[in-house]
């Protein structure tokens, strides 16, 4: 399977993990009110969301960065993917809010996930079956 794809679908399941959990400690829910919202279709609906802008933002930003421009220092990857997260995240703010906002759990959640992506894809994996 491409490492790409892994590491977005990796990114994707962390970023809505944390941002359940955010809701979750922001609102005055119970545990089994938020076990019911974790298994509910609003979730699903989050995670389908989130999986498809993640795939459309983070594999070409991927593409770019080691592709085209040939990057192949890790602090520069992530340092790029960075400045590319917080670029984009105001523009994703918008298309999903529909305000001229800055919404910072939502903007904090894009960055981060731009650089948890810069950080698993450049995590070496190593065969000690030899």
């Amino acid at each position: 399977m491409d490492r790409r794809l892994v590491s977005m679908a990796l990114t994707t399941l962390i970023v809505i993990i944390f941002m359940l959990v955010s809701d979750f400690m922001n609102s005055n829910l119970e545990i089994n009110n938020f076990f019911s919202y974790l298994f509910s279709f609003e979730t699903l609906f989050l995670i389908l969301t989130f999986g498809t802008l993640f795939f459309i933002l983070l594999i070409p930003a991927a593409y770019l960065i080691e592709d085209n421009l040939k990057i192949k220092q890790t602090l520069s990857q992530i340092g790029l993917y960075l400045v590319i997260g917080g670029l984009i995240s105001p523009v994703i703010t918008f298309l999903l809010k529909r305000e001229y906002t800055l919404n910072l759990h939502l903007s904090l959640s894009i960055t981060g996930a731009f650089l948890l992506f810069g950080l698993i894809q450049n995590v070496k994996v190593t065969n000690h079956n030899r």
